[in-house]
């Protein structure tokens, strides 16, 4: 009778361990490296249904190492997570045995360098210990600064086409007062301001307020305009 029971308890253990075994994570790299450019850097990833049954995929993501003056943001399914996003609020829905090619994260140095890493938990919403998680590095000049010429500015949007939001990382020579982003629309019309403050960040835009599409974005220092992107607004 104990045998019997062992052995019960046995199958149980196994089959609840292979029922843990649902996502997998492919397609991926777990270090990403800039020489010394400090542009935003950013990882890539598969995420796999291998059971019969669809799957509310949520992602969670913990902080392991964050340089002072980073900031870092990911992607999955239809939408992106601002910056400070430790969870979805939303689920993606996978179904039986196939893939989501959509999740990305990324790192902005903001003119800073050392190596951040981010473990990204992604878990069946039915089922939390039904998950796989992976923990990615991004490390930023790994060259030495001394050995690369250091690039000043405003980057492009990150998100472009946006929806909610988008992100300007930026370096800057001085920290001026008065440094601002404009925003036009194709009719030249000013549609939002705003402050552009140290010397090195990123600045969230929100575009949840802005109709579907097509902006430009400038970066004004000094009443000179330094940097000038086109931005596309895409509501989904």
């Amino acid at each position: 009778m104990k045998k019997q029971l062992l052995l019960v308890s046995m199958f149980l253990a196994f089959f609840g361990a292979a029922q843990a075994q649902s996502l997998s994570a492919s397609n991926y790299v777990l270090t990403v490296s800039d020489p010394g450019n400090q542009t935003t850097l950013e990882s890539f990833a598969k995420i796999q249904n291998n059971s019969a049954s669809p799957i509310n995929v949520q992602v969670e993501r913990t902080i392991i190492n964050l340089p002072a003056g980073m900031d870092e943001l990911f992607c999955f399914g239809i939408y992106c997570n601002p910056p400070g996003t430790a969870a979805t609020s939303y689920n993606t829905v996978l179904n039986a045995g196939a893939q989501n090619t959509s999740f990305k994260a990324d790192v902005l140095p903001n003119g800073n360098c050392g190596t951040a890493t981010i473990k990204y938990n992604f878990y069946d919403l039915d089922n939390p210990s039904d998950s796989v998680a992976l923990t990615l590095n991004f490390a930023f000049c790994t060259v030495g600064l001394n050995e690369n010429a250091e690039s000043f500015g405003m980057s492009r949007p990150l998100r472009n086409p946006a929806d909610q939001f988008t992100v300007f990382a930026y370096n800057l020579q001085n920290d001026n007062n008065g440094d601002k982003l404009l925003v036009y629309n194709m009719l030249g019309s000013l549609v939002k301001t705003m402050d552009v403050t140290g010397k090195n960040g990123s600045l969230v835009v929100n575009t949840s307020d802005l109709k579907s599409g097509v902006y430009f974005a400038s970066y004004v220092s000094n009443n000179k305009v330094k940097n000038s992107y086109k931005l596309v607004v895409a509501h989904r």
